[in-house]
């Protein structure tokens, strides 16, 4: 359609066997004289339905279709890169947590058994076993409690809640930022449709979806509704700081999309950052661990050949 192809022509384009009772079905609710922002959205899959159905009340079709589809398009790639970044170190350390459970468990002792037989001191390696056996079962269980706790925190109807707290006790903390990236990826949308910011607003803050993007926008609204200046306004602790700055620079800015999209790369570059980060330190803490596993064999193992050397 951003071509200049009609809805009809479109659907001619599209039609095959697997949409063609959809097609159908459509034409005849043209034909009836029913208007296609009424009832469009029925035939749109689930994840873009939620964003058009509030789109449409204020956009043409074409723009709150086109939003609608590039905004979760963009998601599913953001939330497929960041699970790709944190789960792999989140499975390392789990995974290193329980085999060193179950190598206190099972092969440390027989180990120690084995050094028992030859009258060697084997009592720092029995205390070892003990604190490994108490130790990693406790880190496990809170590496799995803590994961469960933030699934948990951030469900759509505890998020809200759980961002008014960390916005007010840690400003600029993670949930912060993100609410906030997510805000600015609606926000420019808009500006690009050539919206205007109270409008903007009524939109976002109506969003059932997206519960931290409506806090951010309902909260804007509420302080232009009461007079407040733009500048004024958007400094608030439900938004982060740097994103503060950036819009009061693009206030005055001739292209202020152009403005946001570079705090969307920043913020970008951060979590990737982040990412990396995290990883380097779940990699740096498994590998030492297993390395001191391996130094605490090998003096098991050789300990044996010291005794026979001393006869």
């Amino acid at each position: 359609m951003h071509n200049g192809f009609s809805l009809q022509e479109a659907m001619d384009v599209l039609k095959d066997e697997t949409n063609c009772a959809v097609f159908d079905e459509i034409r005849e609710r043209l034909a009836s004289g029913e208007p296609l922002p009424s009832f469009f959205h029925l035939y749109c899959p689930t994840r873009y339905c939620s964003y058009f159905e509030g789109f449409i009340l204020y956009l043409p079709f074409l723009e709150s279709l086109s939003i609608s589809v590039k905004i979760t398009d963009e998601e599913t790639q953001r939330k497929k890169e960041l699970a790709q970044g944190i789960v792999y170190p989140l499975l390392l350390l789990g995974g290193m947590f329980l085999g060193m459970w179950l190598f206190s468990l099972f092969i440390l002792p027989r180990m120690v058994s084995l050094l028992r037989v030859f009258n060697s001191g084997v009592s720092q390696y029995e205390t070892l076993a003990s604190v490994m056996r108490i130790l990693f079962p406790i880190l496990l269980i809170a590496l799995t409690l803590c994961m469960i706790a933030c699934a948990l925190a951030l469900t759509p109807s505890r998020i809200a809640s759980t961002y008014r707290l960390l916005s007010q006790t840690l400003p600029d903390s993670l949930l912060c930022q993100y609410a906030s990236v997510e805000f600015v990826r609606f926000y420019i949308e808009f500006l690009r449709a050539g919206t205007s910011t109270i409008d903007a607003m009524g939109i976002l803050k109506n969003m059932q979806g997206k519960p931290l993007t409506s806090l951010i926008a309902s909260e804007l609204d509420d302080m232009f509704m009461g007079g407040e200046a733009f500048v004024e306004a958007v400094d608030s602790h439900f938004i982060e700081k740097r994103l503060t700055k950036f819009l009061r620079i693009a206030l005055y800015s001739s292209d202020c999309a152009t403005m946001l999209e570079g705090y969307l790369e920043m913020a970008s570059a951060r979590t990737k950052a982040m990412i990396q980060r995290f990883s380097r330190i779940a990699q740096l803490i498994s590998y030492s661990a297993v390395g001191i596993v391996l130094v605490i064999v090998y003096q098991i193992l050789m300990a044996p050949m010291s005794i026979l050397q001393n006869i």
